[in-house]
């Protein structure tokens, strides 16, 4: 009993003598300590402008939705459908944007992310009616949290922590204010002068230079898989409950928007 609990005192103070390095995170993926500090903050800068000009797109949305209801002949309780159905499709999919950065990997999955809302912002540019500005603006509050958690996921692996990780959340969250009111000054100015289609033309561009700089300056994780995990797609998602979690969300905001209404 004596030489049991020995050996079990033993263990505890080896554990004590642990040296766990200050910038190791204790939680999530292993840490890859960036070459240099300007790399590090490339990689702040990339994941800060994407996010930046999503933000700025609805900045321009809600600036121009009298615009688009009279241009598409929208109907009174449709007019806010382009800026309410993106932030609905934003909050239902937080949950599954998780769960796709732990399997794909948040490299893959911001530049997924990054991809889908270059191709919606040229898409809303070139939108002919209101259903489709509509559906357009729903798949781009899908590709958003993409984009936000895989980026909150790159910073964590790439980062040290310290100011530099603090500085990165930081860039990361002003940047989606900063973005929203610069996007309704500038959709002033556009849609005065060029259009407002002009402005999700330049996000579109915009954007498009930020993913290609991305696949150049975000490294790839030793742990990320190579090719797509197909099978841990289907299987170490809970995709039941993150499903019932998305609808019932989705239920709840427009259980809101209705009491509001009546």
């Amino acid at each position: 009993m004596q030489k049991g609990r020995h050996n079990l005192v033993s263990e505890y103070q080896c554990l004590g003598d642990l040296q766990i390095p200050e910038d190791q995170p204790l939680l999530g993926s292993p840490y890859t300590r960036s070459d240099t500090h300007s790399h590090g903050l490339a990689i702040i800068i990339c994941t800060a402008s994407v996010l930046f000009i999503a933000s700025a797109t609805n900045g321009l949305v809600t600036l121009n939705i009298v615009r688009f209801s009279s241009e598409f002949g929208l109907d009174p309780g449709v007019e806010l459908w382009p800026m309410t159905m993106y932030y609905l499709a934003q909050g239902c999919t937080f949950l599954l944007a998780g769960s796709l950065t732990d399997v794909l990997g948040s490299r893959r999955t911001f530049l997924s992310g990054c991809f889908l809302q270059t191709v919606c912002h040229l898409a809303s540019g070139l939108a002919r009616t209101g259903a489709q500005l509509i559906a357009v603006r729903f798949i781009s509050g899908l590709a958003y949290p993409m984009c936000f958690i895989s980026a909150m996921s790159i910073h964590g692996e790439n980062l040290p922590i310290g100011k530099f990780r603090n500085l990165a959340v930081t860039c990361t969250s002003a940047s989606q204010y900063i973005g929203s009111g610069v996007g309704i000054i500038l959709s002033g100015v556009l849609s005065e002068t060029t259009g407002w289609r002009w402005g999700f033309h330049c996000a579109a561009i915009l954007s498009l230079v930020g993913f290609l700089l991305s696949i150049w300056t975000i490294p790839q994780q030793p742990h990320a898989p190579k090719y797509i995990p197909w099978t841990e797609l289907a299987e170490d998602i809970e995709w039941s409950g993150t499903l019932l979690a998305s609808s019932l969300t989705a239920l709840l905001f427009s259980a809101l928007a209705y009491a509001s209404l009546s």
